[in-house]
């Protein structure tokens, strides 16, 4: 009698474990996702992180996985494209949010590790219905590759004003684009474009915001994808002086994103 009362009780325990998975399932399978905001992983070189951003990112927002011609190319792509590095991917990422019609762009380089997935979509969501801002990222952890160390985590576990976003994770109304898009082609790495969009969105009265609350990674640039700097630099000035920047002034900008 023990040993049948013993099993009867292991049988209710696994039956309700299971109908309590199933339910947990269909829970995640049926969560609403957003119509309003795109997330776009833009990938070269990184097809197993860029399939894990996307099937990650999936369960939250409507996910488009570009893929710049890479040697390998991700499993999950939706789109590939010639490799005109960055600018051809933001291009890219840029016409899918306005033909998508979406209010958002969470624009995702594949190199980035997120680790919080889960509490990131639910911070992008809160963000998204505030009237008042224009661009977020989320902060780097402290062993990040930064150009702007403001963005660095500074554990205040919560939401704070920054002056420049980095262009490999960033979340922007999509209408805020449209004096921007598409990068000239003579802008060959699309230096700068963070600047001028954080710009816009401020000169419109947004405001621009790093999040303590959660963390991404950004590692050190590998060797095979380095670029020539004073190219690179020459470049982003000639492209922010068609929009009134001067070098200083581009220079006090990042000075400010480094404070």
């Amino acid at each position: 009698m023990f040993i049948l009362s013993k099993l009867k009780h292991l049988t209710k325990a696994f039956l309700s474990g299971f109908e309590g998975a199933c339910l947990e399932s269909k829970s995640r399978a049926s969560a609403p996702i957003s119509s309003d905001i795109l997330v776009v992983v833009a990938n070269y070189g990184f097809p197993e992180n860029a399939d894990r951003l996307k099937s990650s990112f999936s369960h939250f927002f409507q996910t488009f996985l570009l893929d710049s011609s890479s040697p390998l190319a991700p499993k999950l792509v939706d789109l590939t494209i010639p490799n005109t590095y960055y600018p051809g991917l933001w291009n890219a990422a840029v016409h899918k949010a306005f033909s998508s019609r979406c209010d958002w762009l969470f624009f995702l380089a594949s190199d980035v590790t997120v680790k919080q997935v889960k509490k990131l979509s639910y911070c992008i969501k809160e963000v998204s219905s505030n009237p008042n801002v224009g661009v977020y990222t989320p902060s780097l952890t402290p062993n990040s590759r930064v150009a702007f160390t403001s963005l660095v985590n500074k554990k205040t576990n919560g939401i704070r004003s920054c002056h420049l976003v980095e262009g490999f994770a960033f979340l922007v109304r999509v209408d805020l684009l449209t004096d921007i898009y598409p990068i000239p082609v003579f802008n060959k790495y699309g230096w700068c474009l963070d600047l001028i969009m954080c710009e816009i969105a401020r000169k419109k009265g947004y405001n621009i915001l790093v999040d303590d609350r959660v963390s991404i990674f950004h590692p050190k640039s590998q060797e095979h994808h380095s670029i020539n700097s004073q190219s690179a630099i020459d470049e982003a000035f000639l492209f922010a002086r068609g929009f009134g920047f001067s070098e200083q002034y581009i220079l006090e900008s990042i000075a400010k994103a480094n404070q």
